[in-house]
């Protein structure tokens, strides 16, 4: 950070002093309550408030969106994740960020609705999404945010979404690397569930061999009737 100052990089000195946000083994091992006192005594959500100051008024949105997303992990593990939500928020009103930081920002918000229960904005906000994505941006960078969001569609009772929904998780996957491609198994595997409500058979067949496809080992000894 010294360095940083010397060398007359204010933005590079600001990120310095919140790169402990980033320390997220130590974080994770602290209990709740504990984590709580400690983001008290230090005053973490003073300093947050500074440096964002600094980086809206020199509009370094990339060390913003960097900025909140360490501190909404700090929120995370310490159990207030409705706070963490309104952070992410933060993040997403964020102009000009750069795809992937805004990928990861769309990512963690769906992410937490779905842990939190809230199954409807999930799917809302995912289509919205979806709809709003430009032919030049790669759907394979939401392939596992997809298939989180299927489980959520199917869970609320919204299987009619699950139809558009399969159709770009399908596209994600098709452009994405087959080692890496266990990331979307939970989108095929809600499709299984719903087909196995069905008593569809031709339909638990496909789905079934789908899983397959992507992860080998699956057995199918549990899914069929």
């Amino acid at each position: 950070m010294r360095l940083a100052r010397l060398a007359g990089d204010e933005n590079e000195a600001w990120r310095g002093r919140t790169t402990w946000l980033f320390i997220q083994d130590e974080v994770r091992e602290t209990p709740q309550e504990q984590l709580r006192e400690l983001m008290l005594t230090h005053n973490i959500e003073q300093q947050v408030l500074e440096a964002t100051a600094y980086f809206e008024a020199h509009q370094a949105w990339e060390e913003l969106s960097e900025l909140l997303d360490g501190y909404g992990l700090w929120l995370l593990f310490s159990g207030q994740n409705r706070e963490m939500l309104k952070v992410i928020e933060e993040r997403l009103r964020i102009k000009n960020l750069s795809r992937n930081e805004r990928n990861d920002a769309i990512g963690m918000y769906l992410t937490l609705c779905l842990a939190l229960g809230d199954y409807m904005t999930v799917v809302d906000r995912m289509l919205e999404i979806l709809k709003a994505l430009g032919a030049d941006e790669p759907i394979e960078a939401f392939g596992g945010t997809i298939s989180n969001v299927m489980w959520a569609a199917s869970l609320c009772g919204r299987w009619h979404e699950t139809v558009y929904l399969a159709k770009r998780l399908e596209e994600a996957r098709t452009r994405t690397p087959e080692k890496t491609q266990f990331v979307m198994i939970g989108g095929y595997m809600a499709l299984l569930a719903i087909a196995l409500a069905r008593e569809n058979r031709a339909e638990i067949d496909a789905r079934l061999a789908t899983v397959q496809r992507i992860a080998p080992s699956f057995s199918p000894a549990n899914s069929q009737s």
